[in-house]
């Protein structure tokens, strides 16, 4: 990307992000520090093989920080100096007002460009938090690299960006909108946007992930996840090329079990595993169940002598950085118990009242179950290379694409069928080999998290369809098997396509929030396959 282009895209972003904040919280929103467990950085750094010294201050910076991350990491580390920094001087200014609202003080705000490292900070961080961000930036390759060198050298950082294959209705809502020409820049698309989103039928897989998307209940998330100017996504091995270029290795999934690409690398029977490869295959089978989220380590960090503390810091009733009101919460819960929510546990973790005040007074020797994975370092990890072998970049098919003839998948559901095929591409090199589709099923058949139902009979997850519809998938994959090419939207006509436009057309028509505008052939084909071709896991496609 050259220069020009990668200032207008960082322009597009700050102008998003200061006429939209994200996120919206109410002001006066507070957390329970304990529920923040897994996000104080001594629990976080020795979680990773990488315990913080005893009795330094230790220094995080949160990058993109955005609106609430400030106040979440303060609650979480009331001990640390926090720099919180974004591209949006009005993000600052509202996650400062936060700060002081709630007597914060251990957060200092500078107004940063990650697209350019003479504006970064000059000292360095035990933690640093990129946390939605990269997939935001013109250049995130170049930026990872600038960040991780601010990174100690027992440091530790966590990033977030969003899987490509699990992504893939929010991407086609997003098409949709530019299509039809909603803009972040206009006041009034967000609320129009939703109410068009509204009109979809209940069953509409769209309509589904519209509403199932938790930042759409208010503007500014409309904004962020449908409306963003620079939004995209990585696959698993994207991801690791990302991060292996910039001399990192994962060390802590944020995932729940389900996305642990070693604990289902056993339980599919694909070891000895590749890092990277899992995480994609996770991600072409839509099972993670949320963005990517790891934590990060140097492959240069030396070896780690520190020894973690005896007890969580937001649990030691002699950590005299906690206030009085959550120490007398922690009293509380000595005697009613806690239940504390896990990013990376099927479900919330029960502590009894005992549990708790071993935890608070430090006698924590005697501690099993979920209550000693709450000591930092009970189960630390140890960083590995993302990559087993040779592993070449594999780029996903075009969103839309189309091989002609009776049977063909719909483009609507191309994601699905590259999951359905992706034995066809395993690479060769890794030692471990993905089963026909067939043994594929039977091994998810314990694991997979299918949202299909009643209402939603297919296209929300590989494995949910296939349970549904099972001959469908096999027609499907018969004509992919016997097609010699691929077509792009304007290289195919889908059958009967004039009463398929007149229904497009009849259907904007209807929509008075729609900006008025014209529509060439490809743009109605386009349309009609996201707002009307759900119903058909097959169509009847011909070469124009």
């Amino acid at each position: 990307m050259g220069f020009s282009e990668s200032t207008t895209a960082t322009q597009s972003v700050q102008k998003q992000y200061e006429r939209w904040p994200y996120p919206y919280v109410p002001l006066i929103a507070t957390l329970h520090r304990e529920q923040l467990w897994q996000i104080n950085i001594h629990w976080l750094n020795a979680a990773c093989g990488q315990p913080l010294p005893a009795k330094v201050k230790p220094k995080i910076w949160i990058t993109g920080c955005g609106t609430f991350q400030p106040y979440v990491f303060a609650r979480a580390n009331p001990d640390a100096d926090i720099l919180a920094t974004d591209l949006s001087r009005r993000s600052l200014e509202l996650a400062e007002r936060r700060c002081k609202f709630h007597g914060i003080k251990n957060v200092r705000f500078e107004q940063i460009d990650l697209d350019n490292p003479a504006s970064f900070p000059q000292e360095e961080f035990d933690f640093i938090e990129s946390y939605g961000v990269l997939m935001c930036l013109p250049e995130p390759q170049k930026s990872l690299k600038h960040i991780k060198e601010k990174l100690k050298p027992h440091g530790v950082m966590r990033i977030m960006v969003y899987p490509h294959y699990g992504r893939q209705r929010i991407f086609q809502i997003q098409r949709l909108a530019k299509i039809l020409g909603f803009d972040y820049q206009d006041k009034s698309h967000p609320a129009e946007l939703k109410k068009l989103m509204r009109r979809l039928p209940k069953n509409h897989p769209l309509h589904y992930a519209f509403f199932s998307y938790s930042d759409s209940q208010n503007p500014q998330g409309v904004v962020d996840g449908f409306l963003h100017p620079s939004d995209r996504a990585f696959t698993g091995i994207e991801l690791s090329h990302l991060i292996d270029k910039a001399d990192l290795m994962p060390a802590c999934f944020f995932h729940r079990p389900w996305g642990q690409p070693a604990s289902m690398a056993e339980k599919l029977e694909l070891e000895p595993y590749c890092p990277a490869l899992m995480l994609h295959y996770l991600d072409l089978w839509q099972e993670i169940g949320t963005n990517y989220i790891l934590c990060l380590t140097k492959k240069e960090a030396p070896p780690q002598k520190t020894t973690a503390p005896k007890t969580h810091p937001l649990f030691d009733k002699n950590n005299k950085t906690l206030d009085l009101r959550h120490r007398l919460r922690l009293k509380r819960l000595g005697l009613s118990g806690a239940l504390l929510e896990s990013k990376t546990h099927a479900e919330s973790l029960p502590l009894s009242a005992r549990e708790v005040r071993q935890l608070t007074s430090g006698q924590t020797d005697g501690l099993n179950g979920h209550a000693r994975q709450i000591i930092p370092g009970a189960d630390s990890a140890q960083a590995q290379a993302v990559f087993l072998g040779e592993l070449e970049e594999l780029k996903p098919g075009p969103q839309l694409f189309c091989v002609p003839g009776s049977n063909a998948p719909n483009p609507f559901y191309t994601h699905l069928f590259e999951a359905y095929r992706f034995e066809h591409h395993w690479p060769q090199t890794q030692p471990s080999k993905v089963a026909p589709l067939k043994e594929q099923i039977r091994r998810w058949q314990e694991h997979a998290y299918p949202l299909e139902d009643d209402l939603h009979r297919f296209g929300l997850t590989p494995f949910g369809t296939h349970q549904h519809a099972p001959e469908l998938v096999a027609k499907g994959l018969a004509q992919l098997e016997g097609a010699s090419k691929s077509l792009r939207i304007d290289e195919f006509r889908l059958s009967d396509e004039t009463h398929k436009f007149c229904e497009v057309e009849d259907f904007l028509k209807r929509q008075s929030s729609i900006p008025k505008k014209q529509f060439h052939d490809a743009h109605l084909r386009e349309l009609w396959l996201l707002l009307f071709s759900y119903p058909q896991l097959l169509l009847d496609i011909e070469e124009a």
